[in-house]
């Protein structure tokens, strides 16, 4: 086409130089023929000005020739480049860019997997519910970033219903096989992180088909739900910085695994920017679409040598629980969060411990840095007691512990022991006396509606890919939340022993990080949805970015945005990540608080404000390929 363009041009300027031509050469010929002696010299200086004419409009001409095609070579290649960029090196990753705030006037979604965010809103839009707006982001999130959560998996949810001035929580969480027993693994932590044996009873279409039928609007279908994310695993899935990240650092040695997510053409992981497809996995999902909740029972898991039987299956429930709640006074709003296997009540003894110090943006950075380390210390103590409390043989312990965190005397006693100029590197000072496993990959969404209804949701399938296992005959990928539970006769790196509250039984939940919070002003409206993936520092990252909007006056992207620090008493250490203020290291060591920087960044926050102005904020961490939107 270029070519075809660049002949016709040329062509057209050689044609009007011929012209100029030949009219010099027919004025030449007439002059000669006149016989004017008197007119000869004038004749001759005539016929030598048209001449020179003729050769000034030649070279004009020609530099008009070189011109249009230096012209085209230079369109030529910006198409080619563009189209089809020959150097790998001209390719611009979005890895951390910078975040998006969210201004929005009536309702917002914000979600670490960017083109999920839309899905949600524009359930929005057609008059579905928060809760259906939310599935639909599920969906959608368990396809983009589907080595953190999906339908193998299992999650938490924290809902208020803005009409009744309620709040609910529903516990989707994954369960332990009815043949499960604690010492299944023989010590062995492999099999329990990867392959058939590491796979829980998952709980995540269970738990979205229960949230759909008692939140729902009636005037939006289970199958609206589900075809977005339908037409995504058929039309193509763009890979993501994220997802890439985590392809390149795992090996993967399903076979089923390996057709989905490796590129035939290079044999190597997909590649930020590249598209894929699911097709299977879009077979799954248009099934399930109109089986609704008995879609579970087609999962598939028992074919894959686990112990998960068809019963397991049958038998699962998500649950409604009483929500976790504590009144901070600071600002005169309420906290809620999920319960136990949760880690709400965890967040809440954290933020119950701060708002004893009427923490304002007037505070030293460095004792404020401090105290907030020393509250995620006494936490975190007690989080090594906690466990499901669906198992009768601990039910009315857990209890106790969950009242005692969220209650006022608590608060009030551990803030007094809270030392300004000192910290203690003794676990049993903050009473731990067990230690419990670590967990990992997660998402999370958070979403406000018109009506004022919210929606904090963490999904997960624990470790990236899970189990590593896809099953053939859905493509959904597996969990591994058994390798969440603990181990009995195991002692940690630390010399603390596992704690038997977590211990593997039929039927039981393991202990997670999960944390969804919804806070709520004194007027029954919405003031912040928040939550967070990234295993055991959700709880802290959450409550770093709560202090930072609620009570230090920072919008939500600057509380996102904000370097975070991280203790869970083992190891016994002040985690931070890269960038963190020097300057408060320094002032944390001088207390005796041991540092050391993270490997990468260790959490990622997605949250909803509503502010002094009336308008509604929204913001998806950077440290992940997320993105907002709303109208």
């Amino acid at each position: 086409m270029l070519e075809l363009l660049l002949c016709a041009l040329v062509q057209k300027v050689f044609s009007n130089s011929s012209s100029h031509e030949y009219q010099a050469e027919q004025i030449k010929e007439t002059m000669d023929e006149d016989e004017d002696d008197e007119n000869d010299l004038y004749d001759v200086n005539e016929t030598k000005s048209i001449l020179n004419g003729r050769f000034q409009r030649r070279r004009f001409g020609w530099i008009h020739v070189c011109f249009v095609f230096a012209f085209l070579c230079a369109v030529g290649a910006i198409f080619l480049f563009s189209f089809f960029p020959w150097n790998s090196s001209s390719f611009q990753s979005q890895a951390f860019r910078p975040s998006i705030l969210g201004n929005f006037s009536k309702a917002a979604v914000a979600v670490d997997g960017e083109p999920c965010a839309k899905v949600g809103k524009d359930v929005l839009v057609e008059g579905g519910s928060a809760v259906d707006a939310a599935i639909a982001t599920l969906f959608c999130n368990g396809v983009y970033n589907s080595q953190s959560m999906g339908l193998g998996g299992g999650f938490l949810m924290t809902i208020f219903e803005a009409k009744k001035k309620e709040v609910f929580a529903l516990d989707a969480r994954e369960k332990a096989p009815g043949a499960a027993t604690q010492d299944m693994f023989n010590g062995d932590a492999d099999a329990s992180q990867r392959g058939p044996l590491s796979i829980a009873v998952p709980g995540e279409i269970s738990g979205y088909w229960e949230a759909k039928k008692r939140f729902g609007c009636t005037c939006m279908s289970w199958a609206r739900l589900v075809e977005p994310t339908i037409n995504m695993c058929r039309n193509g899935i763009t890979v993501s910085w994220t997802h890439a990240n985590t392809l390149a650092d795992n090996e993967l040695t399903d076979p089923k695994m390996r057709e989905i997510f490796i590129n035939p053409k290079t044999g190597e992981a997909w590649k930020e920017g590249d598209v894929y497809y699911r097709h299977d996995f879009a077979d799954t999902l248009e099934k399930l679409a109109q089986a609704g909740d008995a879609g579970e029972e087609r999962l598939g898991i028992y074919e894959l040598g686990g112990i998960i039987t068809e019963e397991d299956l049958k038998d699962y429930n998500a649950d409604w629980v009483e929500p976790v709640k504590v009144h901070l006074s600071n600002t005169d709003v309420d906290f809620y969060s999920v319960p136990p296997p949760g880690s709400g009540a965890i967040l809440a003894y954290i933020l119950n411990i701060l708002d004893e110090f009427n923490i304002s943006a007037a505070d030293p950075a460095p004792l404020l840095a401090h105290r907030i380390t020393e509250s995620f210390k006494w936490a975190y103590a007690l989080r090594t007691e906690l466990g499901d409390p669906s198992d009768p043989e601990i039910t009315e312990f857990i209890q106790q512990i969950v009242k005692n965190m969220t209650s006022e005397e608590s608060a009030v006693d551990k803030a007094s022991r809270i030392e300004d100029d000192k910290t203690y590197n003794n676990a049993s000072h903050y009473g731990a006396v067990f230690y419990t496993p670590e967990d990992h990959g997660t998402a999370h969404v958070s979403i406000l509606a018109e009506n004022g209804d919210a929606v904090s949701v963490t999904s997960t399938i624990n470790l990236y890919f899970g189990s590593l296992i896809m099953s053939k005959r859905t493509g959904i990928i597996l969990n591994d939340e058994m390798d969440d539970f603990s181990a009995p006769n195991i002692t940690n790196y630390f010399g603390v022993p596992p704690s038997p509250h977590n211990f593997i039984k039929g039927g039981k939940r393991p202990l997670s990080s999960m944390s969804p919070a919804v806070i709520v002003n004194k007027d029954g409206k919405v003031r912040l949805v928040v939550g967070a993936a990234g295993g055991t520092k959700i709880t802290t990252a959450t409550a770093l970015t709560i202090i930072s909007n609620l009570w230090l006056g920072e919008d939500i992207k600057m509380s996102i945005d904000k370097r975070r620090i991280h203790h869970q008493l083992a190891p016994m250490e002040v985690s931070y990540e890269p960038d963190y203020p020097q300057d408060l290291l320094k002032e944390l060591e001088k207390r005796g608080h041991a540092t050391a920087e993270m490997d990468s960044f260790g959490s990622v926050i997605n949250g909803v404000s509503v502010e002094k102005d009336g308008r509604i904020y929204a913001n998806a961490d950077f440290r992940k390929a997320g993105g907002v939107d709303g109208y």
